[in-house]
């Protein structure tokens, strides 16, 4: 077996943290591939550090081909590549995931740890014809802390990128026996549907927080109606206390208890949801405002 530091390695991916993990670790990077208009490929630029720009499935499957390496190392890559047509004797193909596989495949598992509450983590695994599917080589799992939203969980998800990336390479890539799971029935996979970025009558307090958690960020914020607005909240929380209980006295179900410039409270079953951050016109919006079925339109 060739040692990780004699490999002739590929990495491609749209972030840079474990690229530098690589490159601190010694790896003998002899192409590094960065997804088009990727975080990665904005800071490989701002460096002067020279990359191959990939924009496309086609355009990465050939660029493959005509290197020669013995490892390829994926990190947030948005293509399923098909490794048994590819891979030539002696090649490994090795993804560093941002979730606890066997749990949270998929393409958004980030958003799926807040959405869905389950564990948060990171994986190393080699690279088979399925999805998220191939043999663990190293994971970490971790409960998301209460309060949390997705940008603070995608910081604490790269380092746990980072932390397995270093357990992987002191395995030599070499799958962990003892991680050998299947995918379960109580395992999920997780890719961002527009119905989960809506706030809707039918949600309870509890999932109407994880959802605007979940989609904390300005271009992913969830989109709700009240009043015949559409809005978009980028932080949300349960509040209460006899104070807003008597100011939410005598209303209905997802109507507004009181507002602000950029906030406003919103009785649900089962207790009030601070909205925060709201961006959109909330002038026509006060006591009483009624919070209506969004559509599925982006």
């Amino acid at each position: 077996m060739i040692e990780p530091g004699a490999q002739r390695t590929v990495f491609v991916g749209n972030r840079a943290f474990v690229w530098h993990e690589a490159r601190r670790a010694g790896l003998r990077l002899v192409e590094s591939l960065a997804i088009t208009g990727s975080y990665f490929d904005r800071q490989a630029a701002q460096l002067g550090v020279p990359v191959r720009r990939i924009g496309c499935k086609r355009m990465l499957l050939d660029t493959l081909a005509a290197l020669d390496f013995d490892l390829l190392l994926c990190n947030g890559v948005p293509h399923i590549l098909p490794i048994s047509r590819i891979a030539r004797p002696g090649q490994r193909f090795v993804n560093v995931h941002p979730g606890p596989l066997p749990d949270l495949r998929g393409a958004d598992p980030v958003n799926g740890a807040i959405l869905l509450d389950r564990a948060a983590g990171a994986a190393v695994h080699v690279m088979d014809d399925g999805i998220d599917t191939g043999p663990l080589i190293a994971r970490r799992r971790f409960s998301v802390p209460q309060g949390a939203d997705v940008r603070l969980l995608y910081q604490m998800v790269f380092e746990a990128e980072r932390q397995v990336f270093r357990q992987a390479l002191a395995r030599s890539f070499e799958p962990d026996p003892a991680l050998a799971e299947p995918v379960g029935a109580d395992s999920v996979y997780y890719t961002i549907r527009t119905a989960d970025r809506r706030l809707q009558p039918t949600d309870n307090a509890a999932l109407t927080v994880r959802k605007v958690r979940a989609f904390a960020t300005p271009n992913q914020a969830p989109v709700f109606r009240i009043a015949d607005t559409d809005l978009r909240a980028q932080a949300a929380a349960i509040v209460d206390g006899a104070a807003l209980d008597q100011m939410a006295a005598g209303l209905d179900t997802n109507q507004v208890v009181t507002s602000g410039p950029d906030f406003l409270v919103l009785t649900k079953p089962d207790g009030l949801v601070l909205l925060d951050r709201v961006s959109g016109d909330l002038g026509a919006i006060g006591r009483g405002s009624t919070l209506k079925q969004s559509d599925l339109n982006d």
